[in-house]
């Protein structure tokens, strides 16, 4: 394994220049790890918030590697100046945030003088315990040495790009939820530090506990760069669900959703209640803590909006089972507000910021896409508002969590049991598979999300190839003559 620090930097030289005469029982391996952290952070998780690109580094977790990480930052900050700090955090909310100094903020370099135990901080970032490993093995075993990634092809691809962006900065990826445009090098080095990883078999797997998802270097691993993947030397297919936030919404706008009381039923229509023994009543207990105020507020908001003749539960729940809630909202957001829609992004920038910003975002001029979804579905609003109501994230959360229990332990499950030798890997709302077996891995998706959510989700396929590279203008990856396109 490798750790990856800004190619600029030479540690040697710093720690001639600046010795840590203050630091006890000084190790330059615990010095590395904690400057390869600023970029394997954002690598490990892609969703990570870093606002105005400070990493956050959660100093329980550290602590456990370098009992005293302290004295290394404060080094790195004060004497050496390589990082600086936003010394910002928010207990049990946002640790402190660090990024490096700007003269450092450019590509990074591995680096190899590793020493036994910096080795081993890096292998515990890939264990899971007992019991998390039993239930989730299914799905693990196939992250294993079959799995490969033509190193050299998605290198050229990242290098282009970067080049590309560098150039031209118009082409820079714009991030929806902080309003800025994302740093090309930050970019560039998740995926070089990914690839990295993927090429070595090191995938770096982890079920988070906040809402269960399995993440991995393939899941953060840059869409386009995933069709240099192969498994046994096979071609993968990934199967999509289709706005799926808005498809799995639709089953907690049923009253037996919350009513762990009523009677299941496992019908498949669009009036069809939620199994919620399919998903775990323990699901509501991590949510919501079992507030029994909060769930009979939610029960009662269902049972009101269920009796109104004119109810758009229904309508909404017919928009989304028919695939045309995003082309829906996108309409009459666009007429109302003259907004040009042609880039399915900004449509779901606008979907993001309806479901899940906080309530008070309301009465903000930005939130005007909000608003007319309100309008439209004043029920569905009133639900989602009073599920958000201690927390903006319940609902997003509430959301995934229900999306990570059907897709690892219901879908990819069956999947493990009836065809054990079928490789199957998840990317959240997704399932992917060997190309060939696309057929039975969507009969398997549909009819179990059909028996938790009331109805089959709309499926995509994405089948991974390297012809399939582009950048984000739609331009095509011509960087190696092994493409055929």
């Amino acid at each position: 394994m490798k750790m990856f620090i800004p190619e600029n930097l030479d540690v040697d030289a710093l720690l001639k220049a600046y010795p840590p005469r203050g630091i006890h029982n000084f190790k330059k391996e615990h010095l590395l790890y904690i400057l390869h952290l600023i970029t394997a952070i954002p690598a490990t998780n892609k969703d990570l918030d870093c606002f105005k690109g400070f990493v956050p580094i959660y100093s329980p977790v550290l602590q456990k590697k370098i009992r005293n990480y302290r004295d290394y930052l404060d080094y790195l900050i004060g004497q050496a100046r390589v990082l600086v700090t936003n010394n910002q955090y928010i207990v049990g909310l946002r640790s402190k945030g660090y990024q490096f100094n700007p003269r450092f903020s450019k590509k990074v370099k591995p680096v190899t003088d590793q020493q036994d135990l910096l080795e081993s901080a890096l292998k515990t970032e890939n264990t899971f315990s007992v019991n998390k490993r039993k239930k989730y093995n299914h799905v693990l075993k196939w992250y294993n040495p079959c799995l490969q990634i033509d190193y050299d092809l998605a290198k050229a691809y990242i290098k282009e790009d970067l080049e590309r962006k560098l150039k031209n900065p118009a082409l820079r990826d714009f991030d929806v939820k902080t309003g800025q445009f994302k740093s090309p090098y930050t970019q560039y080095n998740c995926s070089e530090l990914n690839i990295d990883r993927i090429s070595n078999g090191f995938f770096v797997l982890s079920v988070d506990n906040n809402v269960h998802r399995l993440h991995s270097a393939i899941s953060n691993l840059k869409s386009e760069i995933r069709n240099c993947i192969t498994y046994n030397g096979q071609d993968l297919v990934s199967i999509d669900i289709k706005n799926s936030q808005p498809y799995i919404s639709t089953g907690i706008l049923k009253n037996s959703f919350w009513d762990a009381s009523r009677k299941i039923c496992t019908k498949y229509d669009l009036k069809g209640y939620f199994n919620i023994n399919l998903i775990s009543k323990s699901i509501l207990k991590e949510i919501f803590n079992n507030n029994k105020e909060d769930i009979f507020s939610f029960i009662m908001l269902c049972k009101s909006a269920e009796s109104k003749a004119s109810s758009d539960l229904h309508r909404y729940a017919t928009l989304v089972q028919q695939g045309q809630f995003y082309e829906y909202l996108a309409g009459e957001i666009g007429n109302e507000l003259n907004i040009d829609y042609s880039d399915r992004k900004r449509v779901k920038a606008d979907v993001f910021q309806v479901l899940f910003t906080d309530n008070r975002f309301l009465g903000q001029e930005e939130a005007r896409p909000k608003r007319i979804f309100k309008d439209r579905f004043p029920d569905v609003y009133d639900l989602f508002a009073a599920i958000k109501r201690h927390d903006k994230t319940n609902l997003p959360r509430l959301l995934q969590r229900i999306e990570s229990h059907i897709m690892l332990l219901l879908v990819a499950k069956r999947i493990a049991k009836e065809k054990p030798r079928l490789p199957i890997l998840t990317i959240h709302d997704s399932i992917v598979t060997t190309v060939g077996n696309e057929d039975y891995v969507q009969s398997v998706l549909k009819d179990e999300m059909a028996k938790a959510i009331g109805f089959p989700p709309t499926l995509s396929l994405e089948y991974w190839h390297p012809s399939k590279m582009k950048f984000n203008d739609g331009s095509i990856f011509y960087g190696d003559e092994r493409i055929a396109v």
